[in-house]
């Protein structure tokens, strides 16, 4: 997982689920879960960087530093977000931003690397699968209770949308691609020290 969206979506998780939490206790449950599974997650980049930022020493030396920061500076963007549009809706418009940059950092991260270490197909299945479940869970919102979630049918909605389909459809084409090079290089060496 990128940086940067992994930021994002860890001060997303840290307004909504500790902060602003839902008065439903199982979606409560579920963003403190995150909550968890993410610092998991940045507790392991950290404690990798020697091996997986060699070619990067600044941000080697520093990964702590920058996730700190990274989640301060989202953590106030979310915040003033609610402050600026109320929490009911911040709490959805930060999702969007959360899960745009998620799809876009995975997708730049594969291509970046031109590895397929730390992805894999149920991985990009998982991201696929729960973007269309909230888009379906958004389409019937908005045609049952037009009232409560007009917003929805909005332009920068539907690009939302749209840069979802595009770039996780993408992610499995080159994820595919990417799998497909490695194994040709893997099969070349091989044939190479015979």
């Amino acid at each position: 997982m990128s940086i940067m969206p992994l930021c994002c979506n860890f001060a997303w998780e840290i307004v909504y689920g500790l902060i602003y939490p839902s008065k439903n206790r199982l979606e409560r449950g579920v963003i403190v879960f995150g909550l968890v599974i993410n610092f998991g997650i940045m507790y392991a980049a950290v404690l990798f960087s020697p091996r997986e930022w060699t070619h990067a020493p600044l941000v080697e030396r520093n990964l702590h530093w920058i996730f700190c920061i990274g989640i301060i500076g989202f953590l106030t963007g979310h915040l003033a977000l609610a402050a600026e549009i109320g929490p009911a809706l911040s709490y959805s418009w930060g999702a969007v931003v959360a899960q745009l940059m998620l799809s876009v950092g995975g997708l730049c991260q594969l291509l970046c690397r031109g590895s397929t270490r730390g992805a894999s197909y149920t991985l990009w299945f998982s991201r696929f699968f729960g973007s269309y479940c909230v888009m379906g869970f958004a389409i019937l919102r908005w045609m049952y209770w037009p009232e409560s979630f007009a917003w929805l049918n909005s332009p920068l909605v539907l690009w939302s949308v749209a840069v979802f389909l595009i770039v996780d459809s993408s992610y499995g084409l080159c994820y595919w691609y990417v799998k497909r090079y490695e194994e040709s290089c893997r099969t070349a060496r091989t044939e190479k020290v015979k």
